[in-house]
């Protein structure tokens, strides 16, 4: 049995082990197997899509953010992705809180948005008066990212050429919901790590496979879309692996969050009693800090530490 154990990509670990083989639909039905680490619980896409794959992935309209472009004007488009978070605010109360939790921590103003997407965080940061520069691969939403924001999102990889090009000039970092996109071998922590100034702080936020909702689903987690995402991270796996890389955890907690529109969409008349069950559902899983996704803080280690 030993020999199918493997070293795990986050606590260093030979307690990686196969899981199951997963049949992506929206990679014409290629299949990706999963490995999952029995000590700090975190799994891995093994082995992991090439560059070159991701990034036809990534400017395709198989990306998820792709799919809420309309074939309307780019105007058109923005109202309508604005009125999706009007119904089921999402991005932007992320944003409020995680911005605030930046703020209280540092005083240090020259940011970075890794995979920034629409804008929501960037625009929030703009308003509380951050240097904001911010990366989008995808031509489609960076239009986007421009109306909302009034400046460009740079059309540039999150690679060693760009760590090379920015070493040490920023004071925040922020990768939301990226992480679980990059394949670790791809370095992802060690050019956040030399992007950042020595005490500058690193803020992921990560769907959580450790959640109350991922221990019930099991292979059938929601989270689990290869090639989309390709890590898995449990709140230890996470800390791991940023602890490896020079790093000292300085908060972690989780949120959940459920768009009731499409329970009641789902479940018609029955839509009340479930929402009601699954508000209280949350609000234990976020109490035992077992919610939907992982927030945390990391800062890359001072000199004297």
């Amino acid at each position: 049995m030993s020999e199918n154990l493997i070293s795990c990509t986050y606590c260093n670990l030979k307690t990686l082990k196969f899981w199951f083989n997963h049949t992506s639909v929206n990679s014409s039905n290629k299949i990706f197997p999963i490995f999952k680490c029995s000590s700090c619980k975190g799994a891995i896409v093994n082995p992991t899509p090439s560059n070159d794959f991701l990034e036809k992935f990534y400017k395709s309209d198989q990306n998820s953010m792709e799919q809420n472009i309309t074939n309307q004007t780019d105007e058109d488009t923005l109202q309508f992705i604005l009125n999706q978070e009007k119904e089921f605010p999402n991005s932007t109360l992320d944003a409020k809180k995680i911005i605030n939790n930046i703020t209280n921590i540092t005083n240090k103003k020259i940011f970075l948005d890794v995979g920034a997407g629409y804008g929501f965080f960037s625009k929030e940061a703009k308003k509380a008066n951050f240097d904001v520069t911010a990366l989008e691969l995808n031509d489609n939403v960076r239009k986007i990212f421009k109306l909302l924001n009034g400046f460009e999102a740079l059309n540039k990889n999150f690679n060693e050429e760009f760590v090379e090009e920015n070493k040490e000039k920023f004071d925040i970092v922020l990768l939301s919901q990226v992480l679980e996109h990059i394949p670790i071998e791809f370095n992802p922590i060690k050019n956040i790590y030399n992007l950042l100034k020595t005490g500058g702080i690193c803020v992921i936020a990560v769907p959580h496979f450790g959640s109350t909702f991922s221990i019930l689903q099991g292979k059938k987690d929601m989270f689990i879309t290869p090639p989309e995402h390709l890590n898995f991270f449990s709140k230890k796996a996470l800390t791991l692996i940023f602890k490896k890389f020079g790093f000292k955890l300085l908060k972690i907690e989780t949120v959940s969050r459920i768009n009731k529109n499409k329970i009641k969409s789902k479940f018609k008349i029955f839509s009340p009693i479930i929402n009601f069950i699954l508000n209280l559902f949350i609000k234990f899983s976020d109490r035992i800090n077992k919610g939907m996704y992982i927030q945390a803080y990391f800062q890359k280690y001072k000199n004297d530490e």
